[in-house]
């Protein structure tokens, strides 16, 4: 089978495990790399010969780390899923998938969650906008903040998805060609006031029932869009804009939760992951969170018997401390 056609088949049984944001990311990685391999018979392809030169090749061109990992990952669930219907498309591969190198503690710039002091500053930059856009902005970056949403749930909103009485939003989290897949996100009262303001003055501009809207054709939002608005306005606060993306949010929303020690089941319902693995990567076991709550659920449920430490001065001297 040639690469393409295998390309193809990962699309096309891809779409109802992934996003379209994701495909539309993985597609362009991969259809990279087949270019580079000439459309070679994936039968015939090597690690060494194909992929291991290919993550050369990015490297001498100076290609960041995030980037050619992700690069790496996308051919991995691709192989991955190729490992899986080999009996089916009448294939044996050369390797397995986890054959395919990815370079570990690399975190991509995205991930970096955005601590609250920055996005109030960036909040102070929006107020020196006027009109419509200061309202649209401000909306925007309270919804990616106080929602935790991804991009592309963000510019998915419609009038209609905004429920200012349960003050919560509803949100597609995922598109598959046969349906739908939602789920009911909640924001405090100061992003709702922002939504509702920016609401208040875009009722002018157009008819149509997407949320956010560009004024020049009162068309939906796109992705890029939004990305350019956070890009601007942490030029304005003096932040590094190479560190500040949509999902900064995200993991800026989950991190937030975790420090205030939010059910990590809830956490997976507001953030939309589909495994609560994915949710509890923002608890650090190294802070004082885990100790607190060991010791004030698991701690006292036995009296101390004090004789036990009598025959022992250095752990008495321990436990006074």
């Amino acid at each position: 089978m040639k690469f393409n056609e295998a390309v193809r088949v990962f699309f096309e049984v891809g779409q109802r495990s992934y996003s379209a944001r994701t495909l539309e990311l993985y597609s362009d990685h991969i259809r990279r790399f087949g270019k580079f391999i000439k459309n070679k018979n994936v039968e015939n392809l090597r690690v060494r010969e194909d992929i291991i030169s290919y993550l050369r090749q990015l490297e001498r061109r100076g290609i960041a780390d995030n980037t050619i990992n992700i690069s790496m990952i996308a051919l991995r669930q691709m192989w991955k899923l190729l490992c899986g219907l080999e009996r089916e498309l009448g294939l044996k591969l050369p390797f397995l998938w986890h054959a395919i190198p990815v370079k570990k503690g690399v975190i991509p710039r995205s991930h970096r969650p955005i601590e609250p002091e920055e996005f109030y500053r960036q909040l102070q930059c929006v107020n020196g906008t006027e009109g419509f856009f200061l309202a649209r902005d401000a909306a925007i970056l309270h919804t990616l903040y106080h929602g935790g949403l991804r991009v592309s749930e963000l510019t998915a909103l419609n009038i209609s998805s905004v429920d200012p009485k349960d003050l919560s939003i509803l949100t597609i989290t995922r598109k598959r060609r046969d349906k739908l897949i939602y789920r009911r996100i909640y924001v405090p009262n100061e992003a709702m006031v922002a939504i509702l303001t920016y609401l208040d003055i875009r009722q002018f501009y157009t008819g149509s029932d997407a949320l956010f809207i560009n004024l020049k054709d009162g068309k939906r939002l796109s992705v890029r869009s939004v990305e350019r608005t956070v890009k601007k306005y942490s030029a304005k606060a003096g932040l590094d804009t190479t560190l500040f993306k949509p999902h900064c949010y995200r993991h800026g929303w989950g991190k937030r939760a975790a420090k205030l020690k939010m059910y990590p089941p809830h956490i997976k319902a507001q953030l939309g992951h589909t495994n609560l693995s994915g949710s509890e990567i923002y608890f650090n076991i190294t802070n004082t969170a885990l100790k607190e709550e060991v010791m004030e659920k698991m701690g006292n449920d036995l009296p101390l018997v004090e004789s036990q430490f009598k025959y022992n001065p250095q752990v008495q001297e321990v436990m006074k401390v």
